[in-house]
């Protein structure tokens, strides 16, 4: 595994669904996710899915299945909006099932943040999802992590 620092130049607009508890538990919401935007109508509207999560030390257990959505439309009812800054950030790409994620956020904290002499001090980290799982087989599948540096 390698972890790069990469400058984002913009910032990305989602609209998500709050899961408080351990991210690891967060797939239902993801499902309620999928299912609203067929409620709504609103699939031709979104963009990329992603995981979106708060620190730990900031004493909660806040994550947000989201999806990108342009800030130009209204908000749809029962749905927050999220933003992931434009900003520095550890990058990580995981390549394989989605189920080894949380081995990978385990290496970027534990290895890669200190490798790169860095640490998650702010704001929400991202798993950006490259690839569709239903598309794409489990062992090509791409997850971009984002952790913001200062």
């Amino acid at each position: 595994m390698k972890m790069t620092i990469v400058d984002r130049p913009k910032a990305v607009q989602f609209i998500g669904l709050r899961h408080e508890g351990p991210h690891s538990e967060s797939g239902p919401v993801f499902h309620r996710l999928a299912e609203l935007l067929t409620e709504m109508d609103l699939w031709g509207s979104t963009g990329m899915w992603a995981g979106l999560r708060a620190h730990r030390s900031s004493g909660t257990s806040l994550s947000f299945a989201a999806c990108a959505y342009p800030d130009t439309k209204p908000l749809p009812a029962g749905f927050e909006r999220v933003v992931l800054p434009a900003g520095r950030y550890a990058r990580l790409v995981h390549k394989g099932p989605l189920g080894g994620l949380p081995e990978a956020w385990s290496w970027c904290e534990s290895v890669g943040l200190p490798a790169l002499g860095a640490s998650w001090t702010r704001g929400l980290a991202a798993e950006l999802f490259l690839d569709d799982p239903d598309e794409t087989p489990p062992e090509d599948c791409r997850t971009e992590i984002l952790i913001p540096i200062d």
